[in-house]
């Protein structure tokens, strides 16, 4: 070879020429997983709304019992709260009232939901 230059590679001579590269299957793959999972969820919306008979009303009794029982756990977990975090000083304290702070706020906003009136129910299977 004169000059020392390298002969250029020929890619007609690669064992793999003219085969597809491994990542487009995975790749492919991955883009027939993404469309099944679009069929499905469209598939189960158009059956949440062709099976609108489904969806019922709470008895206000019920409501009434959850409302009860909510207030109930609030003054449980804010008992708790009151009892464990007074003068909360290390770091295990301050997550703890934090995660009582997450609750109560959760179970108010569970309370004012059901107390805005009648409740509708999905009537699951």
């Amino acid at each position: 070879n004169p000059g020392g230059l390298a002969e250029p590679q020929r890619y007609v001579n690669k064992k793999d020429y003219g085969k597809r590269p491994k990542y487009l299957d995975r790749v492919r793959d991955q883009i027939e997983m993404e469309k099944e999972l679009l069929r499905e969820y469209f598939d189960e919306a158009a059956m949440a709304r062709s099976g609108a008979d489904a969806v019922e009303s709470l008895p206000e009794a019920d409501r009434e019992a959850l409302i009860k029982s909510l207030k109930r756990k609030w003054d449980q977990v804010n008992k708790a709260y009151q009892r464990t975090c007074a003068g909360a000083a290390s770091s295990s304290k301050i997550q703890l009232k934090e995660k009582f702070e997450r609750e109560l706020k959760q179970i108010e906003n569970d309370i004012k939901l059901l107390s805005r009136g009648p409740v509708k129910v999905l009537d699951d299977y």
